[in-house]
């Protein structure tokens, strides 16, 4: 005996926002699978289906319907997994294809309060597939994405064959990626304390002390969240040990010159790839 699993949440989950939105996104799909724009109006009628009430109700808010897209969107990529697998063989072929998808969604005109609170900035799917494209991600490879957002970029290192590690501070967000990315490692700190959390995230000391001083220079960054406070001596936020001009770029330098040198001398092994330091809301 065969079940159906139903398109929209049952009244059970009526409040469960991340199922609500992730049921939008399964409604939505079949719209960016045809190659059909997605208009307030009809975004808005799948997303007062979904919750169960209108927005002006309060049963949900833009924020969801820009959250569902975004996740509707990472369906319409794994379905095309096979065409964006080929990044690295087809790189502009690939980028217009998930340009395509992208101008179907609407644009995004309104922030939250948590948007706001905690930076964030999603990863337009074009963005990712550079991003991915430029860490060189392949089949084998562990990709660590600290700041995930909804997974555009983890969907595109997905597609070309990599092992996942998800974190997301805002419950939000990785609600929808518990959703999506079942399979997938998920964690939710805040990224600026990977280092000292995960062992597959910690950079070396010098690389982490220039990453300290751009965090000085820069202030608060998407997907990094608050700003750990600086100690005495401690290199990696670019304390009084690093002061030195130029020590830290030449320690990273050296850091990367050891590795290649590792690599050589131990033959082929899986590489794990770090994403998103800098690309904020990854998603």
């Amino acid at each position: 005996m065969s079940a159906t699993l139903p398109l929209f949440a049952s009244p059970a989950l009526a409040g469960d926002h991340a199922a609500n939105s992730l049921a939008a996104a399964r409604a939505l799909l079949p719209h960016l699978a045809r190659g059909r724009p997605l208009d307030r109006r009809r975004v808005s009628g799948v997303l007062t289906t979904a919750f169960g009430g209108t927005d002006a109700e309060g049963s949900w808010d833009w924020r969801d319907a820009y959250d569902a897209i975004e996740a509707a969107t990472v369906l319409q990529i794994r379905r095309l997994s096979a065409q964006v697998g080929r990044l690295e063989d087809a790189p502009a072929e690939v980028i217009r294809l998930l340009a395509a998808i992208a101008e179907l969604g609407l644009t995004q005109t309104r922030r939250s309060e948590e948007q706001l609170a905690l930076d964030q900035f999603s990863a337009p799917a074009p963005l990712a597939a550079l991003a991915v494209l430029a860490a060189q991600v392949r089949p084998g490879d562990k990709v660590l994405e600290p700041s995930a957002g909804v997974g555009l970029i983890a969907a595109v290192a997905a597609a070309c064959g990599a092992e996942l590690a998800l974190n997301e501070l805002s419950e939000r967000r990785a609600g929808l990626l518990d959703g999506l990315f079942a399979d997938a490692a998920r964690t939710r700190h805040d990224a600026v304390h990977l280092p000292d959390l995960l062992p597959a995230a910690q950079p070396s000391l010098s690389s982490a002390a220039l990453l300290g001083r751009r965090r000085a220079a820069l202030g608060h960054r998407p997907g990094l969240g608050a700003r750990r406070p600086r100690a005495p001596g401690d290199a990696r936020t670019g304390g009084p040990r690093s002061r030195r001009p130029g020590a830290a770029v030449a320690g990273v330098r050296q850091a990367r010159h050891e590795r290649r040198d590792r690599l050589a001398g131990a033959g082929p092994r899986r590489r794990a790839v770090r994403l998103g330091w800098r690309c904020g809301g990854g998603e």
